[in-house]
């Protein structure tokens, strides 16, 4: 039985810990509001997170969906913070490799 609504969080493993220039860096970028939007969005989610908000939280406040808050967390451990700003989607990616796929396809 269920007492209440439960609130799910994704994996809290990745804490994020921002080096002083780092934090400098995230915030002129968010305060100056220029650049590339999933840039921003992910500035917005590091300094969100290291200020102890919830990844749902974030996810709300942000207009990004968890997953997004878990990747770019994931990819700042695991890679560093240039990693994580930059980035492209998946679909991105997929598109850039597109003509390349029809081409093989012909040639073959």
């Amino acid at each position: 039985m269920i007492d209440g609504p439960k609130e799910t969080t994704m994996n809290i493993r990745y804490r994020i810990t921002l080096t002083v220039e780092e934090r400098d860096e995230l915030r002129s970028f968010v305060l100056a509001g220029k650049g590339a939007f999933r840039r921003l969005k992910r500035a917005q989610i590091l300094l969100a997170s290291e200020a102890g908000a919830l990844d749902n939280t974030i996810a709300k406040n942000i207009s990004v969906g968890t997953s997004t808050v878990y990747r770019t967390k994931r990819r700042f451990v695991e890679e560093g913070l240039e990693a994580a700003s930059t980035t492209p989607s998946s679909r991105a990616l997929s598109w850039a490799l597109f003509p390349e796929l029809i081409f093989q396809r012909f040639d073959s």
